[in-house]
């Protein structure tokens, strides 16, 4: 092997470098992006039974929120329910950016404000940069 970075001479040296960074990186996306990582198991099953149990409350969405990405857009789906289609669709599609994109901005502190009408709750997000 030594013989073949020789044999290229100086411009082998720039090219094993970013041979290296590249294998990096690599393995710190394998690692990152793991699927129990991003999808726990048995998550939209749990939800599921949440929501059709009637148990789903502003501890278990918050719950849902801190266990993983998809957790974080399934509770702005389910937190903005109430509020018709295209809201919904709306608020799913901000958390699913935020959460995309995550990595490449300065983090985003979320705070919810949340308003009860008789017995149910709706939340929204509101940014906060930090």
């Amino acid at each position: 092997m030594f013989e073949l970075v020789q044999a290229g001479g100086w411009l082998m040296v720039p090219i094993l470098l970013c041979s290296v960074i590249s294998a990096a990186i690599c393995v710190e996306r394998f690692w990152t992006l793991r699927a129990t990582q991003i999808v726990p198991k048995n998550l939209l099953v749990q939800v599921w039974n949440w929501i059709r149990n009637n148990e789903m409350d502003n501890k278990k969405l918050r719950e849902l929120r801190a266990g993983s990405p998809l957790g974080q857009i399934l509770a702005a789906g389910i937190s903005n329910q109430r509020r018709g289609r295209e809201q919904m669709k709306e608020s799913i599609e901000e958390v699913a950016n935020q959460v995309v994109y995550s990595g490449l901005a300065p983090p985003v502190q979320q705070q919810y404000r949340c308003q009860t009408y008789g017995s149910s709750q709706d939340c929204f997000p509101r940014r906060i940069p930090k």
